[in-house]
This record gives structure tokens, sequence and C-alpha cells, in this order.
């Protein structure tokens, strides 16, 4: 009720001009009092019909399920935050029955759910609510130090740690952090995620040592890169399975090399920057010297690939393969030119049915519009430690599609992402990119079809058996080679408080899926070999147009990484 009616109100109950009246329409300051008051009784309603509930919790380790002590949990009334006691337990007196958000974070730890070392969970409060779990993961770490053959220290090296996921069924190694080695070789990384990692030590001159005794001029000594244990690629690295509050150990070693003088002459101009890459070199910087159209750097012996960074309609490309073997390597030279655009034609083949017509037994998913290609996304098969590049579709003048940037040459295992639809085909010079991977030639721009329709069906899942933890997943791997993998947010069908928050998942392929559950969405690499027949789940047919609802009961382990070898 505003302040216009409580005014009025009294006016036409108060006829007289004394009392209230009188205070209300003479003087200033008892009309605020009498305005006051009324304020006052409304406020007074407004809380006696809301209900308040007091909030007992407990903060339980993810592994362990032992209570957490001394965890810093945030009222969510808004008001002073408070700690655990030694059994885990917090409780918020005055607490508006409901979902509401509970905030808690302790140094060492994170929510199972993300990244993040503050955990951001809803939990019920009601009247007579039995005690409400909050669940944090331990950090993990891992320690090593740097050795040579010789058992010396390598001075100033550092350290890339990388971190296993899923991306379309592949897996891939993201770096995660790098640190640089103490004086004595060691290093170590704290505050780590569950997962799979890999260490790799980047190659580096050795700065108290500018030049070799004896050696040729410009040769300088350095320490060639590795992965743990000693390997100069990824293939064959070792992996770290770490646990929450793991801790694990390793050895990196690293051997002293001779490093030659490279020198490569470019014929264009307009590239941002370049890179080496090749012989465990991930991401080697050369100079840019004589007005930048001369690159030099110091390379060991092996081989490389010089590369244009960075992508833009303005960005020239480049790619130079080149040799080093014992001796400094001059008179190179690469042209850099624009990528001509990648065409995208699109041919929808069926429109679907209106938006909220009934389908079968669910709704379809019509949209107003034709579907239409936004981006395609290519995942590198031959880089494991690359990440996938989405490239967004744009009209021409003539309205067809093009992707003004372009890829290195390599293998990728492409998708497209699809506003208003779904892809039931899409190929490229004759190849079916839906079983099979792009092959893009070093200078050549591929050109993509790619058939549409909007009769997609729908996916809802639900989890039954014991709880949910944070951050669990469902995720539908497709047993078609036309399908594609997505996942979507689970939760339990006992959990009768969030029912309605469990969303469908819509313009799904038709076709077999396997829904699994996992305790994270870092994704299955289900196409390596033999990983598809390990999993087990819900087999579930996707009908268009339809809604298909699915129950699974059993919680989904990733296969273990045993090597981290190419795709």
């Amino acid at each position: 009720m505003g302040r216009p009616s409580v005014g009025v109100a009294a006016e036409h109950e108060l006829p007289r001009r004394g009392g209230v009246r009188g205070m209300l329409l003479g003087t200033r300051k008892p009309a605020r009092m009498g305005i006051a008051l009324a304020w006052g009784l409304l406020a007074a309603l407004a809380d006696a019909q809301t209900t308040t509930a007091t909030l007992h919790g407990v903060v339980v380790d993810s592994e362990t399920r032992q209570p957490i002590a001394r965890v810093l949990v945030e009222s969510p009334t808004g008001g002073a935050g408070v700690l655990t006691d030694q059994a885990g337990r917090f409780t918020f007196a005055g607490v508006a029955e409901g979902t509401v958000i509970v905030r808690c974070r302790r140094p060492g730890y994170f929510d199972p759910g993300s990244d993040d070392p503050e955990a951001t969970q809803q939990v019920l409060a009601a009247a007579g609510g039995g005690e409400q779990r909050l669940v944090l993961e331990k950090a993990a770490a891992l320690r090593g130090e740097l050795l040579l053959s010789d058992g010396d220290v390598p001075a100033g090296m550092r350290v890339d740690l990388y971190k296993d996921h899923a991306d379309e069924g592949w897996r891939r190694w993201q770096l995660v952090q790098t640190v640089a080695a103490q004086g004595d070789g060691s290093f170590a990384f704290e505050g780590l995620k569950a997962g799979n990692y890999l260490l790799h030590a980047q190659g580096s001159l050795d700065p108290l040592a500018l030049q070799d005794p004896g050696a040729s001029p410009g040769v300088r000594s350095g320490y060639a890169p590795a992965y743990a244990p000693a390997g100069g690629e990824m293939a064959g690295a070792t992996v770290f399975a770490l646990h929450p509050g793991h801790a694990a150990e390793a050895r990196l070693r690293v051997a002293r090399v001779a490093f030659y003088p490279v020198s490569v002459r470019l014929n264009g101009e307009g590239a941002n920057g370049f890179e080496v890459t090749g012989n465990g070199f991930t991401h080697w910087t050369p100079r840019r010297v004589r007005g930048g159209d001369l690159l030099e750097t110091e390379l060991p012996s092996g081989s490389y690939v010089l590369h244009t960074m960075g992508r833009g309609r303005q960005q020239p490309s480049g790619e130079l393969p080149f040799h080093v073997d014992g001796q400094q390597l001059q008179g190179l030279s690469m042209t850099l030119a624009d990528a001509a655009p990648m065409t995208v034609e699109t041919q929808v083949e069926a429109n679907g049915t209106d938006a909220g017509e009934s389908a079968g037994t669910g709704t379809a998913t019509g949209t107003a519009g034709p579907p239409h290609v936004s981006q395609l996304r290519f995942v590198p098969l031959d880089a494991p430690d690359q990440p996938a590049v989405g490239l967004s579709v744009q009209e021409d003048a003539s309205g067809a599609g093009v992707i003004r940037e372009g890829v290195r040459p390599g293998r990728y295992w492409v998708t497209a992402v699809v506003r208003g639809g779904y892809v039931s085909a899409l190929s490229s010079g004759g190849v079916d990119l839906l079983a099979h991977a792009l092959v893009v030639a070093p200078g050549t721009s591929p050109s993509f079809v790619a058939a549409l329709r909007q009769d997609g069906g729908q996916v809802q899942v639900t989890r039954t058996g014991e709880a949910l933890e944070r951050g669990a997943a469902v995720q539908l791997i497709p047993l078609s080679a036309d399908g594609v993998a997505r996942i979507l947010p689970v939760i339990s069908a006992e959990d009768e408080s969030q029912q309605g928050a469990n969303p469908a998942l819509a313009e799904i392929v038709p076709g077999d899926y396997l829904a699994i559950v996992t305790a994270n969405r870092d994704g299955i690499a289900f196409r390596e070999p033999g990983v598809l027949r390990e999993l087990k789940g819900e087999r579930v047919t996707v009908r268009a147009g339809q809604l298909t609802q699915a129950t699974v009961s059993t919680m989904t382990q990733a296969p273990p990484a045993t090597e981290a070898g190419s795709l």
C-alpha cells in the first residue's frame, strides 16, 4: 500500500477537525508522526505474515564425508557470518522459509561444482526441517624438482601444469598454471582441483652461460623442454591423477643442449606475432628485428614449425616448417598472405512444428524464423594442448555465410553451433564431418555445407538413488556418428524442494544416446578407444519433435587417463 492511500483513508475515516485528522491536515510535524505510525503498522503486519525458520547446517568434506571446522558461512539474511564448530555445524535464526543461498569458504577448499574457492549452494530453510548439508572439496597439490643428468640444477626454468578435460568427446590438455622453479630446482602447484595433470618444463636459454666455450659464434647453452618424467613430446608423458586432498611428488629431468641461431625473412606485412612449436616447444617466441621484416631466435637441433599468431579479418597468416641440424640456420623466408574466407552453405530440410504445438509425448521447440549456423568450432586433433577455436559465421553482401578468419593446417573435429535447430549433415569437400575429421592443407580455405532441421527432440533426465553431490551433471553421449554430446544439469528425484528446476535440453539430434551421471562437467573422452564400452548408463532414444524423459541411477566414473598421446 502506497503513502497516498494511507493519507486518503485517514481523511475519509475522520471527518472531524480534531484528533488525527487535525494532525494530518494541520501542522507539519504531527502529520509526519501520523504517517510514521501508519507505516509502522503496515510493517508490523508484513512481519507478522512472514514465516521464518531456523536454518541448521553442517559442512562436510566431499571425499571423507567428515565435518569441517572453522568454515566461514555467510548469513543468508545479510547479517554477520559464523564459523562452523568442531562438528562442522552452523545455525542461523530468523531465515525466511524456502530455498535460500548460502555461501561458505575455507582456505584450502573449493566448491565441488566449480573452480571457485567460495562455495555457493542452495539449501532449504523450513520450520522443523532437518539439517542441511554443504559440501567442500579439499584442494590437492603437485610438487617436484627439476634435475639435470649430471646432478646439477637448471637455472631460470619455468614449469607448466596442464589439466585434462573432454571437448566433443576428445581428450584435451589445458594450460592452467605456470611457475618459476626455485634456485634449488624445486617447484610447487598448490590449491588444485582433483583431476588428471601433466608437467612440462619450458625450454630456455641458460642465463648463466651466454656463450658455450669453444662453440661457434652465436651458439648458446640452454635446456631442452621436457614432459615429466623426461620426454620431449606430450605423447608418453606421465599422467598425475590427483584426488581431493592428495599431494603428489614428481621429478622432471631435463637435458643441457646447444641452441643454434635461426633467422627468417618475412615477405608481407600485418602479422601481429609469431611462435615456434615442435620438439617439445609449445610457445617459443622469436625476436623481430630490422624494422620488423626479420625474425631471429635460437633453437636446439630438431624439427619445428613457425606460425603466425592471432586471427582476424586483417590478420595475414603464414606457416614455415624447418629443421635445425647442429648449426646455425639462415636464409629462410616465410610469405604472409590474407587467407581467403571460408564459406558455409546452409540447407534447411525441415521447419518442424509451430512453437508450443504438442507433438507426440512432448512439446516441439519451434523457433521463429529459419535455423542458421552462428559458429563453427574446430577442435585440433594433432595438438591436444591447443584449445578449440570458435569462428563466427557472418553474411556477405549476397546473404551467403562466410568465415573471415582461418585456422592453421592440420586435422580438426568440426561441429556447428546452430540457432533455432540442429545439424543433420555437415560436410566439406565431400567428407562427412559428422563421422570424420577435417584436414586443412597449407594455403587452403575449406568450404562447408550444413543441412539444418527444426524437428529436434527434447530430453529431461532425473537421477534416483543416493543424493547428488554438488557439480554433478548428466551427459548425453551419442551412440551414432551424427549425434553430438550434450551436458545438462540434473537433480535428484528425491529432492522435493528442487522439483521443477530440472530443465529439458532442447533441439537434440534424434537418435540413440547413453545417459550417464558424472561428478563434474569436465566431460568424458568417449571417442578414445575402448572408453565407450566401459561406460555404464541408461540408453535413451530421442525422437523428432518429442520430449523424452529418462531416469538414471548409477554414478559413472570417467575412465582414468593412462597416457597423453596425440589423438
